[in-house]
């Protein structure tokens, strides 16, 4: 496959990850690890990785067939190979790319499926170590189970109702939040939701995002604040916003989670697990020093 690779910074470059993405999910209905919803999530704060971007190859078409997405989060560097119908060759050079910009940092993570033998096997043949990732589980919408009234003294609301209050994403995701979230292609306020107690304090927020391109619903993030937990918010919340969803058209619903204590709330809603996933990081000095720009930066 001829492929013109680019260097794609900014918003250009999420607006070619949410459509490769959503091509890789159109072409498997489980396969990989990520939706384009992810994507859209991760951008809701700046971050280094904006202005570096990502690395794209674009068919004859200007489609998108593979990438190496890229995401600063502080902490380490996130390094994702992506391809969709692409040839053995180009498959290759996506990886091969994907391996030389995590090498050039100091910390960084490359997330594989846990099923992925030969990715792992690759990876540690290279000198890349395993940790534990995350667990996905799946459901089809019409598989999920009704939300309950909620706890007595509590409210769920959504974005669209209250744009006069600070958004309740703020104080973990910096005053870009909101700005951010409606650069985004699948961004929905009404599907940002938030729960407040009796003295109108923000109790707990789930964001759902829906795909129509793809049908997939995504649950990303969950949060019960610490005073309201044990209480059933979590349920509640998980399940309202699969109902809205549903209405709105996703076919299928997709959860991540790491906490066995967020699984059990995602089980009792209808999902199964699917897959598992391990983050492989380099060990060993990074090839370049810091500050030296990484592959794709321009």
């Amino acid at each position: 496959m001829q492929a013109r690779q680019v260097a794609a910074p900014g918003r250009y470059g999420l607006a070619l990850a949410t459509r490769l993405l959503q091509r890789a999910r159109l072409a498997e209905p489980t396969e990989g690890l990520w939706e384009a919803a992810d994507v859209n999530w991760w951008w809701r704060r700046p971050r280094r990785s904006d202005d570096v971007g990502h690395l794209v190859w674009l068919d004859a078409d200007g489609d998108p067939v593979g990438a190496v997405l890229q995401t600063d989060w502080g902490r380490e560097w996130q390094v994702d190979p992506v391809t969709v119908g692409a040839d053995a060759d180009l498959e290759t050079e996506v990886w091969e790319a994907a391996v030389t910009v995590a090498r050039e940092h100091a910390d960084s993570a490359v997330w594989v499926r846990e099923d992925n033998s030969d990715a792992m096997a690759e990876l540690a043949e290279r000198g890349f170590v395993a940790a534990p990732g995350d667990t996905t589980m799946w459901m089809a919408a019409a598989e999920r189970r009704p939300p309950s009234a909620p706890p007595e003294g509590y409210r769920v609301l959504d974005r669209t109702s209250v744009l006069d209050r600070p958004h309740h994403l703020i104080a973990r995701n910096g005053v870009d939040v909101e700005r951010r979230l409606q650069e985004t292609p699948l961004y929905d306020p009404t599907l940002d939701l938030f729960v407040v107690d009796a003295d109108d304090e923000v109790a707990g927020y789930p964001l759902f995002w829906l795909d129509p391109v793809t049908g997939v619903g995504l649950v990303e993030p969950v949060r019960t604040e610490e005073a309201h937990q044990g209480r059933g918010l979590a349920d509640h919340l998980v399940r309202s916003g699969l109902e809205r969803m549903a209405a709105r058209g996703a076919t299928r619903m997709k959860v991540s989670w790491e906490n066995p204590v967020a699984g059990r709330v995602y089980a009792r809603a209808g999902f199964l697990p699917e897959s598992t996933s391990v983050v492989m990081r380099p060990s060993g000095p990074p090839s370049r020093a810091p500050g030296v720009a990484a592959a794709g930066e321009s």
